[in-house]
């Protein structure tokens, strides 16, 4: 059995690390775009930020979710049809990296939900700050409760 590895476009990496310390110390993050490669490899190429309507606390955030959708769609046009919602991204400031509970109903829910069109979502979480620790996981199978970690592989 292979290794889960998440590789993550350079640009985009830089990306979450800059919204976290732009929106540090408050909470921010938004969703993750690629494909995946294998059943325990995604390519993740680009993200979409918190949007300009979220909403930023101390522990929580909450997204501009129609501005969202709104370059979730444009990019997935750009790309041919082939770059796709792979899941959601977030940080924990002056925190863990390590999932929430909240975080892992996040997950089950969004396997479940048809539009996503992912039964193995990816959760990154971008954590500490000002330096920043980041931790990928996915879910092991639609629907399911456990998770796994991915290997970041900056490309």
């Amino acid at each position: 059995m292979s290794t889960p590895v998440a590789w993550w476009a350079q640009d985009a990496l830089d990306a979450a690390r800059t919204e976290a310390d732009r929106a540090f110390p408050l909470e921010t993050g938004g969703v993750l775009l690629g494909w995946r490669a294998t059943t325990t490899e995604v390519v993740i190429t680009d993200l979409v930020g918190p949007g300009p309507r979220a909403q930023h606390h101390r522990v929580w955030f909450r997204p501009d979710a129609e501005w969202q959708q709104e370059q979730i769609d444009a990019r997935y046009a750009l790309s041919g049809r082939t770059v796709t919602y792979l899941g959601d991204w977030h940080t924990h400031p002056n925190g863990s990296p390590l999932l929430s509970r909240k975080d892992l109903r996040t997950l089950r829910r969004i396997s479940r939900h048809a539009d996503a069109r992912i039964g193995q979502p990816v959760m990154a979480v971008v954590a500490g700050g000002p330096k920043w620790l980041l931790a990928v996981r996915q879910l092991r199978r639609p629907g399911g409760r456990r998770t796994e970690p991915l290997t970041v592989t900056a490309y």
